[in-house]
């Protein structure tokens, strides 16, 4: 691969990672409004958070080959962290990686188009959770006897 290519690449890896990790979250946090749905939603929310928790922690890992072990846990803690726009940590992650970058860009976007989508997908159920959120939010009904309110 060309020296080009491989800068191109190297710029690439912590915004896509950033993006995955903001879809992990947006999901998992949808999922947890569900999980007393259904058996089944617990079952997938729980999946997922052993999904979320195995790519967070190789993150982490990651990120510690450019960063030290806090900075990398602050960073996946603190999406709004300015280390994820930091183009210098980028191609330090680009070094590392070395020979393996383009695989690793390759896997870190299969994760972020699968979990990009899952979100899409969840999003469908905002007006369910509103829903929820109003029924939770509005008062008893009169007529119900004290010990229902």
């Amino acid at each position: 691969m060309a020296g080009v290519e491989i800068a191109g690449l190297a710029l690439a890896v912590l915004p896509i990672l950033f993006e995955t990790v903001r879809a992990y979250s947006n999901v998992h946090d949808s999922l947890h409004t569900f999980r007393h749905w259904a058996k089944e939603v617990s079952t997938i929310s729980f999946e997922l958070k052993i999904q979320r928790e195995v790519f967070f922690n190789e993150c982490r890992l990651f990120l510690q080959k450019a960063v030290d072990a806090e900075a990398a846990k602050d960073m996946i803690r603190d999406r709004n962290d300015e280390r994820w726009k930091s183009a210098d940590l980028d191609k330090k992650l680009g070094a590392v990686l070395e020979d393996s970058l383009e695989l690793c860009c390759s896997i870190i976007t299969a994760t972020h188009e699968v979990v990009g989508s899952i979100e899409a997908e969840m999003k469908r159920f905002n007006v369910l959770r509103e829903h929820q959120r109003d029924v939770r939010a509005s008062p008893a009904p009169s007529h119900l006897p004290k010990r229902c309110h």
